[in-house]
């Protein structure tokens, strides 16, 4: 929070900062090279999409969107609950689509291949523990992926639908999740900066 003096040198009430948050899973360093190498290999042809930073590739559990910074708290408490059922799990990649499926692709994603299971009951607790907490509920169906390119109009696709195709069951690889993440999403001319706001560990019922 921060406050301003007026002209008569009284002081203004606090004005609390509005932060993005999403809450999320954060690939680890092997699969963002996974990945990056994937996204070369289209980049080889003359390809110009816009990149996701191999730094951001995470799986979204929930986007919420401009919030009060005084709400991430509770944002952070409905992680916690989402995440006492459901203890630490494989979470695997592969394959390549896009959205939507026909006409002008805005989005590619890489997808999962290993842990969508346990990633829609954390979506679900968290949706829950969310609106417990007088947030709205998540009217669109959960749909695991990594998000690794935008597209805008304009932008050069040579080989788009081979690219795609090509790796259609191409294995990226494991990890190990053990914890989510409450993120803040800052805008910036050259790309989005993500700074974690709280780290919470899974299967903390258990232990």
């Amino acid at each position: 929070m921060t406050r301003s003096d007026d002209a008569d040198g009284s002081v203004s009430p606090p004005v609390e900062r509005a932060l993005r948050v999403f809450v999320a899973v954060s690939l680890s360093p092997p699969l963002r090279q996974a990945v990056r190498t994937l996204q070369h290999s289209w980049s080889a042809t003359g390809a110009q999409p816009r990149w996701v930073d191999p730094e951001n590739l995470h799986v979204t559990l929930r986007f919420l969107g401009l919030l009060p910074e005084g709400r991430v708290g509770d944002v952070t408490g409905a992680a916690e609950e989402a995440s006492r059922d459901v203890g630490p799990f494989l979470l695997g990649l592969g394959s390549c689509g896009r959205f939507p499926p026909r006409g002008s692709p805005r989005v590619l994603w890489v997808g999962i291949t290993d842990g969508a299971r346990e990633l829609a009951a954390l979506a679900s607790a968290l949706d829950a523990a969310l609106r417990r907490r007088r947030f709205p509920r998540e009217e669109r169906a959960f749909r695991p992926h990594v998000t690794v390119a935008r597209i805008r109009e304009g932008d050069r696709l040579p080989g788009l639908e081979a690219w795609l195709e090509g790796c259609g069951d191409h294995e990226l690889g494991q990890m190990r999740v053990e914890a989510i993440h409450v993120m803040e999403s800052q805008l910036r001319p050259q790309g989005p900066l993500y700074r974690p706001l709280a780290v919470v560990p899974l299967g903390r019922a258990g232990r």
